[in-house]
């Protein structure tokens, strides 16, 4: 395993900001126009600016980083910086994508000293909740938040997010929000149980997970967003501020 440092040094490498070129793209789309400015390239993928005006007006800013299949996307909101990750599910090959990349992605990104890192666990299907807590104590995984899955009578499927209070995983007020919420509809509710964590993992909780035959992916894509954004951007976030994986559509392809 590799520590941050040589992961960097082995993908990106070196940066060339270069500043903008001296020409931008401008395309209008429902009335918003984008113009697109390059800023260069980090280790052959495209750095470039896209800003969005309505009316003349500036809209959104955004600086993103183009990794093919993904971006990660600075998004400005006055002073302050947001950070999302972007995956184009356009693509056939995208689910196969996100599990096949975070799955390398995991190998360099957990520190060989066990220190924990901040990830989404994805399950193959919802977990019961007594199951979901047996995972977590086997693998000392420290829980942040998670989605339960119930589906009503018809089959449709209702989530509700929710996180531990105190040293309880899943508070009795997160059931009770189910039952409140048949009781209104007048339709019963059945509990499936958790799709997905965030929270602290380990590599030995990591590989704890992944043999447990319920885990689809550990995403920790945002932990690598973090450090490309802070280290070859200059802006610095929370991981656990990281949004995404979201949809991305290149604005110079709109």
């Amino acid at each position: 395993m590799k520590k941050y440092a040589a992961l960097f040094s082995l993908v990106i490498a070196a940066v060339i900001l270069a500043g903008f070129v001296a020409y931008g793209r401008t395309r209008a789309t429902n009335g918003i126009h984008v113009v697109v400015q390059d800023m260069g390239k980090i280790r052959g993928s495209d750095v470039y600016k896209a800003m969005y005006f309505n009316n003349g007006s500036l809209m959104e800013e955004d600086i993103i980083v183009d990794m093919g299949n993904w971006a990660v996307i600075a998004r400005r909101d006055g002073n302050k910086w947001h950070v999302n990750v972007g995956v184009d599910f356009t693509r056939e090959d995208a689910d196969k994508f996100l599990v096949d990349f975070n799955q390398m992605l995991a190998m360099k990104l957990f520190p060989d000293d066990n220190t924990p890192i901040y990830v989404t666990v994805i399950f193959s299907d919802s977990v019961p909740i007594d199951e979901f807590s047996h995972l977590v104590n086997r693998s000392g995984f420290r829980v942040v938040r998670y989605d339960i899955r119930g589906y009503e009578k018809d089959g449709r499927p209702v989530t509700i997010g929710g996180g531990p209070l105190g040293s309880t995983l899943i508070p009795e007020q997160k059931i009770h929000q189910f039952e409140e919420m048949s009781s209104k509809r007048g339709s019963p509710f059945v509990i499936a149980g958790i799709i997905q964590a965030d929270g602290y993992l380990t590599l030995d909780g990591y590989e704890t997970l992944m043999n447990s035959g319920r885990v689809r992916f550990v995403n920790v894509m945002r932990v690598f967003a973090k450090q490309i954004a802070k280290d070859y951007l200059g802006i610095n976030v929370a991981v656990e501020d990281i949004t995404g994986p979201m949809p991305y559509v290149d604005p110079r392809k709109r």
